[in-house]
C-alpha cells in the first residue's frame, strides 16, 4: 500500500521554491497549546 504523503506528484498549498528541501510531509497540520500559551 503506498503511502499517499510520499507521491511525488503532490504539491503544497504553501509556497515553496522548486529546489527547497522542504518536504511536503514537514507542513503543520495541527496547533498546539501548552499552558504557558493559554
Amino acid at each position: 500500500m503506498p503511502i499517499i504523503a510520499n507521491d511525488i506528484n503532490r504539491k503544497s498549498w504553501i509556497p515553496v521554491p522548486e529546489n527547497s528541501d522542504f518536504p511536503i510531509q514537514n507542513i503543520p497540520f495541527g496547533v498546539f497549546i501548552t499552558k504557558m500559551t493559554l
